[in-house]
């Protein structure tokens, strides 16, 4: 009995979409800009004194906090428009490939899926149909590729309200600092400490959800064209764990239920 529950748990820990190596490869990418944010925060703040709060001469004259405050918000978005938020010359967000990644990988394993289970029902040798004719019509399809980009549109809109919220916090930090008369080093401190709480934390919980998000789409999409009319799922419920997590949420963490 204790064998066969030891069993049952290992199962449930398996990650059914197979993403975690990519979902650790973007939350890498993502602690890389983070970390990048937070040394260009320390140059503009202490070492440029850019905001003026040294006792050293500031390149910059501030007539007043609230014209601090906005030039710090002016420089804090080009900051997060070339990291977080960066995209190519043809507008496409840098994290379009991991999420692109992880609705191909759904299509693979899906279509695989299908033919084990007809080849189950059906033991008669047949001639397999070779994968890369479907694959190619799949991915050449022009609705698929729209859904593809939507689906990297979402994780972008869902990364830019993360840099809002975090960059909200942090001119809330950078206004109380001034208010006291807190030096250069200590608001850049501060602020950094923003950057792991706000930005971090729920950051990397859409580097999770969006990456599995993608990959239960390339799987219905998949299931859809080749004809599955039916199908059901097992899903965990997953919070950031952070202060904004309501109570409800927060109760059903970890929690499994079938659909």
């Amino acid at each position: 009995m204790a064998k066969s529950k030891k069993i049952i748990q290992k199962k449930l820990n398996v990650d059914p979409t197979r993403t975690v190596a990519l979902r650790n490869k973007l939350t890498r990418a993502i602690e890389r800009k983070l970390r990048e944010l937070k040394k260009e925060l320390y140059k503009f703040l202490v070492d440029q004194n850019g905001l003026g709060l040294t006792v050293n001469a500031s390149p910059y004259d501030f007539a007043s906090d609230l014209a601090r405050i906005e030039a710090y918000k002016k420089w804090l978005k080009e900051m997060i428009e070339k990291g977080l938020l960066s995209t190519d010359i043809e507008g496409k967000p840098w994290l379009a490939d991991f999420i692109e990644s992880s609705y191909k990988q759904a299509v693979v394993r899906s279509f695989e899926e299908v033919k084990a289970a007809k080849a189950a029902q059906n033991p008669i040798p047949v001639n397999p149909s070779p994968l890369s004719p479907f694959y190619s019509q799949v991915f050449a399809a022009p609705i698929e590729q729209v859904r593809v980009q939507l689906l990297f549109v979402r994780a972008f809109d869902q990364l830019k309200g993360v840099t809002e919220a975090m960059a909200a916090g942090m001119s809330r930090t950078l206004a109380d600092g001034l208010a006291n008369g807190i030096g250069a080093r200590e608001v850049a401190r501060r602020l950094a400490k923003e950057v792991d709480g706000i930005g971090k934390k729920r950051a990397l919980v859409i580097a999770r959800t969006e990456l599995v998000h993608a990959y239960a789409e390339g799987q219905l999409d998949t299931f859809e064209n080749l004809g599955i009319e039916e199908v059901g799922a097992e899903i965990e419920w997953k919070t950031a764990g952070d202060a904004r997590v309501c109570p409800i949420c927060r109760a059903l963490e970890g929690k499994r239920f079938k659909i």
